[in-house]
């Protein structure tokens, strides 16, 4: 597996989403999640594959921490979908989208988890702002939007704020 241990290694596993990859150590984005004046720009792991992530990510026990800010479509939460393996991950955030969006299906964690799709013995802890004008149905959550696969051990809590016109 490939090691990640960098924010800029982190988001390129976009560039190969199919891979598998390893943290090596706690990663900090942006500022404290309570700080909405420090948010770094956020490209969803899998956003850009029509798949999403279909690796294997192992947290191998760490922790990820992002303040960040998302355009529109599928670029929300940690991962816009997955169709991998994710397991052993800690995710402590705050999340904020808005603009108008084709999405249908919005999560902190994951917008989508396909049938293939495998989060196993992870945490999320979220804040979030979804403030958007959907195109058509959209599900919002504060952890997966959609799950069509196995969610084995998600400890989860979020609060947040969701503004939907249609």
């Amino acid at each position: 597996a490939k090691p990640v241990s960098t924010f800029e290694e982190l988001q390129n596993i976009n560039l190969a989403p199919e891979q598998n990859y390893v943290l090596q150590n706690d990663i900090t984005l942006g500022g404290d999640i309570w700080d909405e004046s420090n948010l770094v720009s956020w490209t969803a792991i899998g956003a850009n594959s029509p798949g999403g992530f279909s690796g294997t990510l192992n947290g191998n026990g760490y922790k990820i921490s992002v303040s960040a800010k998302s355009g529109t479509k599928h670029n929300f939460g940690l991962f816009s979908k997955i169709s991998g393996t994710v397991y052993n991950l800690s995710v402590v955030g705050y999340f904020s989208i808005s603009g108008t969006t084709d999405a249908t299906a919005l999560g902190a964690f994951a917008g989508e988890v396909t049938a293939s799709g495998r989060i196993i013995d992870c945490v999320s802890f979220v804040r979030f702002t979804v403030a958007v004008k959907a195109n058509q149905a959209l599900s919002v959550s504060g952890a997966v939007g959609v799950n069509h696969g196995l969610i084995d051990g998600l400890m989860t809590a979020a609060s947040g704020e969701i503004s939907i016109d249609s």
